[in-house]
């Protein structure tokens, strides 16, 4: 055992008492933030793997461990620090009334129910328990145990919801106040947010894009490997006894738009389990089979008789796999860079996301692109309705969000496909696909959730250079076994006229037994160029008030600010480029491909794979020069998306295998 005066070495590389404050918006403090202080990478090297972790120094006293998004007993750095002292009691809160809107779903609580079950048979077979509590107030709620039962220490893996981390601030400081120590730890994603250092300057207009992130992240060395689970757990104290409510008593799936009893049986019985032990068999199983191997071929279809994404999202999502299990994983296998890039990187997708969280608080809501706030959106409340219910009359479609609605999940392209009927057919606010999906995904994520829906309305980092077509199911659903099983009205129809129903003849019709109008809606949108030109036109309009003024350039790029103050051009869609005087601006080299993407018809200009952007860079903005009454800062430029999503884009989740969830 190492002397007490030594640093131990789980300590020195993944403890941090003091949490991050969120980045502070400059157009909120119209003043440069402070620089966050100098520490030591934990991802300047690797960290010692199971045997040396363990080889610290014991803890006296009483120890809680206070699980939120970690839900499980293998690679949690918290619990091993937890499992040194003699007694340890086991804490989840559920409180959602602080995070407003933006607390779990409903399909996500339905997920959450299931996974607390399991954790707590977990912590049984270790000989712990599991307390839960209802709470308005969880850092009250932990300040009163920790008084009530005389705790000495709290441990949690840390949150990156800037509210969230917030809150975490404070609590510890109240604690420490209190006398009681804290040590929280990372878990959740592979790279924090605020140790991933980008170069607003040299950027180059690709500031917060997926290569230069994925470029800074490679430079704090690779991840750390994943930690055994105990091998038991101290007991908890008598004063806990009793203490605990039951899980009935939580009352989840009380809250959102999806708590029906009838669809929690559809979604329980949509997953193999819930606790982390399937996560892990199907994490290899998918890791060790054919699916990873064929996923860069596969991945856009979601026809096959077993999905070949890995579908592991809400285990990430709920924190029964962590990111370091599935990377390495991967890397275990010894499989080229070329079959594992794609996936792989949608863990990165995934750390991306928080980092333009913390730099964007309010991207959940508000455009990053500031001035796409004065977007005028179609206000059909009939339209919305048809597209959250899958009855648009495009079987595409409906069969997504039918799926979506049984089992809380559907596959990334699907996904991108719903996301783009919405934004670009529609022309309805991404805000409110955004807050659908929150509440209907098992694995809904915030960071992810906004991040894709805001490249899908446009007014994102990355915005979206392509549409997908709702009426051609090449790519998607060849065989047409999608749709039967999610729009079963149309399972008598021919393949021909599977995906464009309003094309059949009425003989067709009759001899499938459908009727449109009747047993299956008619379209919602009759002609979808018109709708397509209808909605460019308003975001031209949109951009014509600003076309004018700092937040275009000459080329006709969107301008945003940099939580660091500078400016910088972004990618724009060279359809809705326009110079200053609101004129269509000069073609320009595009940074995204124009190659249709395994059938998906292609609605706007782009240029070919591989050429950059020549528009990139930034300047410093003074701040005199900010707008009166701007909140909202903004990040910087389209990636290379193309070569990321070959087979249909993302949206929103994350699901590992979508870069996000829609």
């Amino acid at each position: 055992m190492l002397p007490t005066s030594t640093p131990s070495i789980l300590q020195h590389n993944l403890r941090r008492e003091t949490l991050p404050t969120s980045t502070p918006s400059m157009l909120q403090n119209h003043q440069q933030p402070e620089s966050s202080p100098k520490r030591p990478s934990i991802w300047q090297r690797r960290v010692p793997s199971a045997p040396a972790v363990q080889a610290v120094d014991s803890k006296s006293g009483l120890a809680l461990m206070w699980f939120r998004t970690d839900l499980r007993t293998h690679d949690n750095p918290a619990l091993l620090a937890a499992a040194r002292h003699p007694e340890l009691v086991s804490l989840y809160t559920w409180a959602p009334e602080p995070e407003g809107e933006a607390a779990p779903g409903g399909a996500a609580q339905i997920w959450l129910n299931e996974a607390l079950s399991a954790l707590s048979r977990s912590l049984e077979s270790l000989g712990s328990n599991l307390v839960l509590r209802r709470a308005h107030d969880p850092a009250q709620e932990v300040a009163n145990i920790c008084q009530d039962w005389g705790v000495q220490t709290v441990y949690f893996c840390r949150r990156y919801e800037p509210w969230l981390a917030k809150a975490d601030k404070i609590l510890t400081e109240t604690l420490m106040r209190q006398g009681v120590r804290v040590e929280s730890f990372p878990g959740y994603l592979l790279y924090e947010p605020d140790l991933v250092q980008m170069d607003a300057k040299g950027s180059k207009g690709h500031w917060g894009t997926l290569m230069p992130f994925l470029s800074s992240c490679r430079k704090l060395g690779e991840p750390r490997r994943p930690l055994p689970r105990p091998t038991s757990l101290p007991p908890s104290p008598p004063s806990s006894v009793g203490g605990s409510l039951q899980l009935v008593d939580l009352d989840l799936t009380a809250h959102g738009q999806g708590a029906l009893t009838d669809r929690g049986t559809s979604i329980l019985q949509a997953w193999p389990g819930f606790d982390e032990e399937t996560a892990l068999a199907e994490m290899r199983t998918f890791v060790g089979g054919s699916r990873l191997r064929n996923y860069e071929e596969q991945r856009g279809r979601a026809d096959l008789p077993e999905n070949p994404n890995s579908k592991l999202s809400a285990y990430l999502r709920w924190g029964q796999l962590s990111p370091q299990d599935i990377y390495w994983e991967v890397k275990k296998t010894g499989l080229s860079e070329e079959v594992v890039q794609t996936f792989e990187r949608r863990l990165f997708w995934r750390d991306l996301a928080y980092f333009q969280l913390n730099a964007f608080p309010e991207m959940r809501e508000k455009p990053i692109r500031t001035h796409y706030a004065k977007m005028a959106w179609s206000q059909d409340g009939q339209m919305l309705s048809k597209w959250q219910q899958g009855q648009t009359g495009y079987p595409l479609v409906d069969a997504t969000m039918r799926e979506l609605w049984s089992t809380g999940w559907s596959q990334q392209n699907m996904r991108m496909l719903a996301a783009s009927f919405l934004t670009e057919f529609c022309n309805i606010d991404w805000v409110q696909g955004a807050r659908w999906y929150e509440d209907n995904l098992v694995d809904a994520d915030i960071a992810v959730n906004s991040m894709m829906w805001q490249n899908a309305g446009r007014s994102g980092i990355d915005q979206l250079n392509f549409v997908i077509s709702p009426d051609n199911g090449q790519s998607q659903d060849p065989s047409g076994d999608y749709v039967r099983r999610w729009v079963p009205e149309l399972t008598d129809l021919p393949d021909k006229f599977l995906h464009r129903p309003w094309e059949a003849p009425p003989e067709v019709l009759s001899a499938a037994g459908l009727q449109l109008g009747s047993n299956y809606p008619e379209r919602c949108i009759e002609n979808l160029s018109e709708a397509r030109a209808a909605c460019t036109a308003a975001t031209l309009e949109m951009r014509r008030l600003v076309a004018d003024t700092q937040w275009n350039d000459k080329d006709g790029y969107d301008i945003i600010v940099l939580p660091d103050g500078h400016v910088s051009k972004v990618f724009t869609r060279k359809d809705l480029r326009l110079t200053k005087d609101g004129k269509p601006a000069p073609a320009t080299r595009s940074i995204s491909a124009d190659s249709d993407r395994g059938g998906s018809r292609r609605w706007g200009n782009a240029g070919r794979r591989g050429q950059k952007d020549q528009a990139g860079g930034t300047t410093k903005l003074p701040r005199h020069a900010l707008p009166e009454g701007t909140s909202q800062p903004g990040c910087s430029a389209k990636e290379q998306l193309w070569t990321m999503l070959k087979q249909g884009g993302s949206a929103n989740a994350i699901d590992l295998d979508s870069d996000s969830e829609v």
